[in-house]
């Protein structure tokens, strides 16, 4: 099957290029046919006046060719000795330029009134073509009188010629019809012998006669195998041949490249774009008029641009989730300490966070009895015995119980970005009962916090973490959410304070990939498509779809996309451009 579409495509190329040739020849014959119909027809004109006619002032192109169907009268054809009849066919008819026959190349045949004869040129006005008009009929066109020729019978006896020894030397034209390109009928011109017999005193011809001047055809101009245009800048440099459609042997083609001096054409041009040539055929100067000058311009059509490129990513937005426990020892600036303290129920101990750190957990290692004031102040407190905004806790016994050799494990860590501080409503809690709750955020994982009591004398004797789906007598933790429970003592006074949860989103997972596709709708042969990515980056000639990636540097990522010319014949495609945005983060957060 693809050999069949390769064979197809090479087979409509070669037609494509056969018919541009075959129109150009077209072209040229009749171009060559108009040429050589003004040629006859100049003849016909040389001949008419040489046999006694006159065009006089007649300027009109068919009233001139009318002029040439004429016939002698019967009265003067008699002494004539020469041609008297039509010097054309009666149904010759000259066709003017319009927009039903605008000719060839812009080429015009006009009448030259100072030289008496049709010239071939260039004009928006004139004869495209000579045609013979079937309507007109085949008979004599009229009959007219003219000029007495050099030379006629003698109407009187003695020598045949009645020869007036004071004109100038007779010349005698044979007419014989010739054919147009078109099939007109037309007529050829011989010259008889010019040496005259001698005189016998009856007026005949005598030894003094000399010869006529010879009578001269126009050479036809020559014709460019390339004509005058614009064509694709890969074309360039032109080959373009020139050919003399006269007699080789007598005659020749003067060309000029850019206005140069012209000289005899010897082989084919190589133009470049911007060039104009100019070219004539000469000739024998007994034998032929030198022929109208041709000229050709040749210069480079504009590139074509090249068709944008399409960009298509598989998903317009970087997607992510993150899923696990929470790594509470990967946070930054993680430590473990325990510490060893001494109070009561009247003495304070305070536990500070080191410098720029919050307390993330806390529990009595040494197994003595649960404290009875246990509080751990939030950044956001600000109290006055923390300095410099430090997380800290402050630690004091039941009333009468002493705890000497009391041992803290203590969690620290910095706080990253994306931190929160949650405080509860006021809550009341004892023993029979009374929990005060707080939990983290939905998304986020708590990682620290505390309770603080209102009430003098009443005191919380439980403090812990609640994971997500845990059960308490009062509340049930949904999906993500997390926190700090705080209960009161079995006494039935219980206390009543605030509760906080130090908490932030879990890191989410690296967004997955997008990838990306380009098309687009040049030909291969004449473009590369080529990618980058961001606006500065390095062009990439592309070859297959590839992958993008989010980062924290870079949320979003464009991709740049071009066609790119390998022909002089187009010109590169305006960059197409396409933005994958940031990622939406979905967290699932399981402690």
């Amino acid at each position: 099957m693809v050999e069949i579409l390769i064979t197809v495509a090479v087979l409509g190329i070669l037609m494509a290029g056969s018919m541009s040739k075959l129109g150009f020849v077209d072209r040229a014959a009749k171009f060559q046919k108009l040429n050589s119909d003004t040629r006859h027809i100049n003849q016909a004109l040389r001949v008419y006046t040489a046999s006694g006619g006159s065009i006089g002032s007649l300027t009109d192109p068919q009233q001139i060719l009318d002029k040439l169907k004429t016939t002698r009268s019967a009265q003067s054809d008699a002494q004539y000795a020469g041609l008297g009849g039509s010097m054309v066919d009666p149904r010759l008819k000259a066709i003017t330029k319009s927009a039903a026959n605008p000719g060839i190349w812009n080429k015009v045949v006009t009448w030259d009134a100072v030289q008496k004869r049709f010239v071939v040129g260039e004009g928006n006005s004139g004869i495209v073509e000579f045609r013979l008009d079937e309507t007109a009929g085949k008979a004599a066109y009229q009959t007219e009188d003219r000029a007495r020729p050099l030379i006629a019978y003698n109407t009187a006896n003695g020598w045949v010629w009645s020869y007036d020894q004071s004109d100038p030397a007779p010349v005698r034209f044979v007419s014989s019809q010739v054919q147009l390109s078109s099939g007109a009928v037309g007529t050829s011109v011989a010259t008889v012998p010019t040496t005259l017999p001698p005189s016998d005193g009856s007026g005949g011809a005598g030894s003094n006669a000399t010869s006529p001047p010879p009578v001269l055809s126009d050479l036809l101009p020559p014709v460019l195998s390339v004509p005058g245009g614009s064509y694709p800048p890969s074309q360039f440099n032109l080959t373009v041949d020139l050919t003399n459609p006269n007699p080789g042997l007598s005659s020749w083609i003067l060309v000029s490249v850019n206005s140069a001096p012209f000289a005899q054409y010897s082989g084919p041009l190589s133009v470049a774009s911007g060039s104009t040539i100019q070219a004539y055929t000469a000739g024998q100067p007994n034998l032929w008029n030198s022929s109208p000058q041709v000229s050709a311009g040749y210069t480079a059509s504009a590139p074509t641009p090249l068709t944008a490129p399409q960009i298509s990513p598989s998903s317009a937005q970087f997607s992510s989730s993150s899923s696990g426990a929470f790594n509470r020892t990967a946070l930054p600036g993680y430590q473990k300490e325990t510490v060893t303290i001494n109070v009561n129920s009247t003495s304070t101990s305070y536990i500070y966070a080191p410098q720029d750190k919050v307390i993330l957990g806390f529990r009595i290692a040494s197994g003595h009895p649960v404290s009875s004031f246990n509080t751990m102040m939030p950044l956001t407190l600000a109290q006055s015995f923390f300095p410099q905004m430090r997380h800290g806790m402050i630690l004091r016994t039941k009333t009468g119980v002493v705890a000497t050799g009391l041992q803290m494990e203590l969690e620290f860590a910095s706080l990253p970005t994306g931190y929160a501080v949650t405080q509860s409503t006021q809550k009341n809690w004892n023993g029979a009962g009374g929990y005060g709750s707080c939990f983290a955020p939905a998304g986020h994982t708590a990682t620290g916090g505390g309770f603080q009591l209102l009430d003098a004398g009443r005191f919380a004797s439980l403090s812990a973490y609640a994971a997500p789906g845990s059960s308490w007598p009062n509340r049930t933790f949904g999906p993500n959410e997390e926190g700090w429970i705080v209960a009161g003592p079995n006494d039935g006074i219980g206390g009543s304070g605030f509760i906080y949860v130090i908490s932030f989103p879990p890191p989410a997972a690296a967004p997955s990939p997008v990838t990306v596709s380009l098309t687009h709708a040049n030909s291969p042969s004449v473009s590369r498509l080529e990618y980058r990515i961001g606006t500065g980056g390095t062009w990439t000639t592309y070859s297959a779809p590839f992958q993008v990636s989010s980062s924290a540097t870079s949320p979003s990522v464009t991709v740049e996309s071009r066609v790119v010319a390998t022909s002089v014949d187009y010109s590169d495609s305006p960059n197409a451009s396409s933005t994958v945005s940031a990622a939406s983060t979905t967290v699932s957060a399981t402690p």
